[in-house]
């Protein structure tokens, strides 16, 4: 792997350096919404995860996380395979339809027939900022707050 290659060139990396990364990922390279937190209490956690490889790894990370209730706010874009990424995402959680406002988007009322099909506990909100206003109030302290499905859901987050 690149940490191997890295250290027949004479860096020395740590597990501490790469936790150090992560946790600043924002703050060394600028790029947003990559796992980032965007509240406490309730958790709010944001992410671009939009191909099945990146919603696997996303859903181990939220895994990991300490949470009651899991409450997703999700969008897509239409050019991507649907029903496999939704195939992926956690039965029980409470999911806050959107979509992305672009041409690509996947219309939310489109998007709804899908997560009805994969069986998921939905409802459509269409605006982002709107479902994260709506799931804020129904969140108690320790639920999670989810933020993804695409790249443009989550640039369109104000408190990003």
């Amino acid at each position: 792997n690149a940490i191997d290659i890295l250290g027949e060139k004479g860096f020395q990396i740590k597990p501490s350096h790469i936790k150090s990364g992560i946790r600043n990922v924002f703050n060394n390279t600028g790029l947003k919404g990559r796992f980032q937190c965007l509240g406490r209490h309730p958790l709010i956690i944001c992410d671009v995860a939009h191909n099945s490889g990146g919603i696997k790894m996303l859903m181990k990370q939220i895994e990991s996380q300490e949470y009651n209730n899991l409450l997703i706010i999700w969008g897509m874009v239409k050019d991507k395979n649907i029903e496999e990424i939704l195939s992926l995402l956690p039965k029980e959680a409470t999911y806050f339809l959107v979509e992305p406002q672009i041409p690509r988007k996947l219309p939310v009322e489109e998007l709804f027939k899908y997560v009805k099909n994969a069986k998921l506990n939905a409802s459509i909100v269409g605006d982002v900022n709107m479902a994260l206003n709506q799931t804020k109030k129904i969140a108690a302290r320790d639920d999670l707050i989810f933020i993804g499905g695409s790249t443009f859901v989550v640039a369109e987050i104000n408190e990003l």
